[in-house]
């Protein structure tokens, strides 16, 4: 009896591990949009990848959408159309891949919010057995251009000495400075009304002896300006009043430029006044040693990060990060994931990448970001940055789930995603002609019909046993013992 229960327990435990390594394998999805924001004709893409932690064969799924506000245009294995794709791929090599990616390209037709959501109907691995279906969505909105604003006054004028006259108005545009002669320099911080205009400042932030003329053009967004214009004058040494109506020999419209750099090749200049409505939160302005001069600049709280406001030959402004150590300049690229914000820091030279990590271009949305691919898992990625903060460092972010969080050497288990990895590890091969591609389906009915049919066994061999005993004919007579007999060991009288 004991032989036969071991049998029974042991077919027990190769159903339930059937079970078990037929259901191991599962599948993920992702969809991501171009751009989240998009104007009506406008075309854009939207990516579909499937992976899984196994090697598979094939993928079928539909992807939907609403007719009414998008137009399917191209997809390699898609088709379909009015708001229902059908997609499906599958795997030419024999050997399974990792990831089926889909990107498929769409056009806006009107205003409004639309949704695409995927739902796999079928997805199985190299050997056709089904893996777990998944489904994934991903939500793009549509709104029409509006109007450009033609909004260019500015809402203030400070300066970094002396005082305004008249008193700042937006609809004044002329102003007179008086500085005594200590003061060399004089910096402007405009402000405009419409977070959508732009500033530029002529002439130069350095003092001269008499007068001194210095100009700020706002730039609407349709493309509208208007210059206010602000006449400053020095007074002369031990000279209590400023010389007035002195010539000036500044050319008032040349660019201000404190010291020229190179990035790529390409020559820039330093403009020493920051539009104070284009500096990030966080960020102060400040003065910082450039070669042998003092430029303007802006520097986070922790004073980790500086940045420069740059021109380039084009004309075109924008901030850049200034590495004093290393003497580089790269543009300021924030980076938000999950309401963290943080900036992109190029790696300073005495720093050193850990080990397994290969250089990738990471793409959020429309932006992309120098960082890493860890080489055992293409879903991570080390991006070098500065936290709110100010604290720099290494970050892992995961393209799968969306999330970052700071490197501190723990690297995710690339062997848990392979199967077959551990080779001391029990294995429980499926033969591929009595399961096939119905894996799943017979695997499960099959292991509850082995443990039924155990149960089953289990009470008939307990039923049989008793049935063998041998019998015993149960009898009423009792017997009498006489008080004078005693009965002894050796059953004498």
């Amino acid at each position: 009896m004991k032989k036969i229960v071991s049998l029974i327990t042991a077919l027990v435990i190769l159903a339930s591990l059937c079970v078990f390594s037929a259901s191991a394998a599962t599948a993920k999805a992702a969809v991501s949009a171009s751009s989240s924001t998009v104007k009506p004709n406008d075309q854009f893409t939207v990516t579909l990848r499937v992976s899984a932690d196994t090697g598979m064969g094939s993928v079928e799924g539909q992807l939907s959408y609403n007719a009414s506000l998008v137009e399917f245009v191209s997809g390699s294995g898609v088709n379909g159309a009015g708001g229902l794709l059908t997609l499906s791929q599958w795997d030419s090599t024999g050997n399974g891949v990792s990831e089926f990616k889909f990107v498929i390209t769409f056009k806006a037709k009107a205003e409004g919010s639309n949704t695409f959501t995927f739902t796999s109907t079928e997805i199985s691995d190299v050997n056709f057995n089904y893996l777990s279906n998944v489904t994934a969505s991903s939500s793009v909105s549509i709104q029409a251009e509006k109007p450009l604003s033609s909004n260019n006054y500015l809402k203030s004028l400070t300066l970094s000495s002396g005082t305004l006259s008249p008193a700042f108005s937006k609809s004044v545009l002329n102003y007179t400075v008086n500085v005594p002669n200590e003061t060399t320099t004089m910096y402007l911080t405009p402000t405009v009304e419409d977070s959508t205009a732009t500033t530029s400042v002529s002439g130069s932030a350095t003092l001269k002896v008499g007068n001194n003329t210095r100009k700020v053009t706002v730039t609407a967004q349709n493309g509208s300006k208007r210059t206010y214009t602000i006449k400053i004058v020095r007074a002369s040494n031990g000279s209590e009043a400023p010389p007035s109506d002195t010539p000036s020999s500044q050319e008032p419209d040349a660019p201000v430029v404190d010291e020229q750099i190179f990035i790529d090749g390409k020559p820039f200049t330093v403009v020493d006044e920051l539009p104070a409505d284009k500096i990030p939160a966080g960020f102060s302005a400040t003065v910082t040693k450039l070669g042998d001069k003092e430029v303007m600049a802006i520097v986070n709280s922790a004073g980790s990060v500086t940045m420069l406001y740059l021109e380039d030959e084009k004309g075109e402004t924008k901030f850049y990060v200034y590495n004093k150590v290393d003497i580089s300049y790269y543009p300021y690229q924030p980076i938000t994931v999950l309401n963290q914000n943080f900036i992109v820091i190029e790696k300073p030279k005495s720093v050193t990448l850990p080990k397994g990590f290969s250089p990738r271009v990471l793409e959020l949305g429309e932006n992309q970001y120098d960082a890493w691919m860890y080489d055992a898992n293409q879903d991570f990625y080390l991006v070098y940055l500065c936290n709110q903060n100010g604290e720099l460092g290494f970050y892992l972010y995961d393209c799968a789930e969306g999330t970052i969080q700071r490197y501190i050497g723990a690297l995710p288990d690339s062997n848990a995603v392979k199967p077959n990895s551990n080779a001391n590890a029990p294995v429980v091969e499926i033969n591929d002609s009595l399961f096939g591609k119905f894996g799943l389906i017979v695997i499960i009915p099959l292991g509850a019909a082995v443990i039924a049919l155990t149960v089953l066994l289990i009470v008939f061999l307990s039923k049989k046993e008793k049935a063998d005993l041998p019998k015993v004919e149960r009898t009423d007579k009792k017997l009498n013992f006489d008080d004078n007999f005693i009965l002894n060991d050796n059953n004498e009288e």
